[in-house]
């Protein structure tokens, strides 16, 4: 049986990877969450599809990522602290974010029931 998703949460759905992939799924008649950064989103509202909800707030922080995971069944984890020479310079910052916060992303999906994860990465996984 092939997995149709109906709603799927992007966490740094507001990046340059994130947001062409909320459209994506959006042309796929599939229900988007996109959940990044106040300042990042800022960055993008012009861009965002009105038809996709949104949702600020980080990855590190339990309750804004439960109330937008809540109701969906997949989930594209995209978010990350980004910049190679950055995380070079911020390791634990580095860290924090991108394991903490997957750790969190994974046990927000258990909680909601999740059906599907798929993650993602760029050069700041080395």
């Amino acid at each position: 049986m092939i997995f149709k998703p109906k709603k799927v949460l992007v966490t740094g759905g507001a990046g340059c990877i994130g947001l062409p992939v909320c459209n994506y799924l959006l042309e796929k008649g599939i229900d988007v969450v996109l959940f990044d950064l106040y300042e990042q989103i800022d960055v993008v509202k012009n861009q965002i599809n009105s038809d996709i909800e949104v949702f600020y707030g980080s990855i590190l922080d339990d309750s804004s990522l439960r109330e937008a995971i809540n109701g969906c069944d997949s989930v594209i984890h995209l978010a990350a602290y980004l910049g190679v020479r950055r995380t070079e310079v911020n390791k634990l910052r580095c860290l924090e974010i991108n394991v903490e916060g997957t750790k969190k992303v994974l046990e927000a999906s258990i909680l909601a029931n999740v059906q599907k994860i798929i993650f993602a990465s760029s050069s700041e996984v080395y």
